[in-house]
């Protein structure tokens, strides 16, 4: 993860690789096997803090790319596009959530069919800082003013 600060953008970016189990279906609906990959998650995001007051919200814009791969994944490499536009807002010193409107686009199993989600998105990120305090950057939590 790379996150760097300007003035009041901030700018993130982040990859993860996901192993992935996922169990297929038959006819009946009833488990035939379980199917392997794994699946690469590239996002870029920019949030920009609007207001100086620390309570009000951060504007954010966001695209998260996935691609997934393995034996059985032959068709649609490209997984999903996901681009979300919305506010961050932080709760306390480890928890802040977002809040907008979501993008979904992704390639079906097929290769050749897509789906287009229009999605309310609602995320709540929990992110506790274990480090003893002298190791802690100072910095105030809003409403604790």
């Amino acid at each position: 993860m790379w996150r760097k600060r300007e003035g009041k953008i901030t700018f993130l970016s982040r990859f993860r690789n996901e192993q992935r189990w996922q169990e297929v279906l038959d006819a009946n609906g009833d488990v035939d096997r379980i199917r392997f990959s794994n699946r690469i998650r590239f996002l870029m995001s920019l949030s920009w803090r609007v207001f100086t007051n620390p309570k009000m919200p951060a504007l954010v814009l966001s695209d998260e790319i996935l691609f997934h791969f393995g034996k059985e994944i032959v068709f649609n490499a490209m997984d999903q596009n996901r681009t979300f536009i919305g506010i961050n807002q932080r709760l306390s010193k480890d928890l802040t959530f977002d809040l907008g409107y979501m993008l979904v686009y992704q390639q079906r199993y097929s290769g050749f069919e897509y789906d287009m989600n229009h999605t309310f998105r609602l995320f709540f990120y929990y992110s506790p800082d274990w480090r003893k305090e002298k190791d802690r950057p100072h910095y105030s939590i809003p409403g604790d003013e």
